[in-house]
C-alpha cells in the first residue's frame, strides 16, 4: 500500500511515536544503571522506525543513481540525473526465441 508523501509522513510519525513510547518504557523498566551513555537508544530506535515506515509507505523514493532526488516509484528514469531505473514487471516475458529452447527428448521404443 503506497500513500501520498504527506500522508505517509503522518502515518510514520504516529508509528514513530508509538515506537518511542514502547522503547522508552522498555528502557526504563530494564534492570540496568541508567545514564547519559545509554539514554539515546530509545530516541534513535524511534527515529529509525519513523524513517523506515515513511520510506515503505511513501510513493516517492530516492534515486538509485546517486543524485538523491525523490522520485515517483513507477518512473522509468530519474528526471534529475536521467538514470534508467530497473523495471518492476513481474513477468518480463520469454528470454529466448522458440528455436533456441531445447525440445523434449522422447523415449524411443522398439516395435516388432
Amino acid at each position: 500500500m503506497k500513500l501520498s508523501d504527506g500522508s505517509a509522513r503522518g502515518v510514520a510519525v504516529l508509528v514513530g511515536i508509538v515506537a518511542f513510547v514502547v522503547a522508552m518504557n522498555v528502557y526504563i523498566l530494564m534492570p540496568i544503571q541508567h545514564s547519559f551513555r545509554t539514554a539515546w537508544a530509545p530516541y534513535i530506535l524511534a527515529w529509525l522506525v519513523y524513517r523506515l515506515a515513511w520510506a515503505r509507505l511513501s510513493v516517492l523514493r530516492r534515486c538509485p543513481g546517486g543524485c538523491g532526488a525523490r522520485i515517483y516509484y513507477r518512473v522509468e528514469s530519474c528526471p534529475h540525473c536521467l538514470t534508467p531505473l530497473p523495471s518492476r514487471e513481474k513477468d518480463p516475458g520469454p528470454k529466448a526465441f522458440h528455436d533456441e529452447l531445447r525440445a523434449a527428448e522422447l523415449a524411443r521404443t522398439e516395435r516388432g
